[in-house]
């Protein structure tokens, strides 16, 4: 992984004063840790993610920082990334909010390719940001 942008991550989430969200992001990123992407320099969601948190300012109430993050990263490009395994009934398809990749391609013929809508949808991942954020916030 690009440790300078992990590095610069935590630094946008020390200025934004949500540090809780680097654990909630490594977990995301760890569940597209074998994506074949077209470059090794992309290793989503790493970029993309540390491109939306330089776009924020923080805001007055500390809900409005978490709902400008959760909003813009529910539309965010790595959720147009997709993979499914074909079965008897029909395709399966990768989950990345529930699974790793690996552990959902492994021992299976999976097809990997870009759609050009989120999926999940933008609100299931803003339900499970603020779920997860719940959790690391207990």
């Amino acid at each position: 992984m690009n440790t300078t942008v992990i590095e610069g991550i935590k630094t946008e989430l020390a200025r934004l004063d949500r540090p809780e969200w680097l654990q909630i992001i490594e977990l995301l990123a760890q569940n597209f840790q074998d994506y074949p992407f077209d470059s090794p320099e992309t290793q989503a969601p790493f970029p993309e993610i540390y491109s939306i948190l330089q776009t924020i300012e923080p805001g007055e109430l500390p809900e409005s920082t978490d709902a400008e993050f959760i909003r813009q990263l529910s539309h965010a490009d790595i959720f147009s990334f997709r993979a499914y395994r074909s079965t008897l009934d029909g395709p399966v398809y990768w989950e990345p909010l529930r699974e790793r990749l690996a552990d959902f391609a492994r021992g299976a013929d999976t097809t990997m390719y870009q759609s050009e809508y989120e999926y999940p949808s933008p609100d299931v991942i803003r339900g499970w940001f603020y779920h997860k954020l719940r959790i690391v916030r207990q």
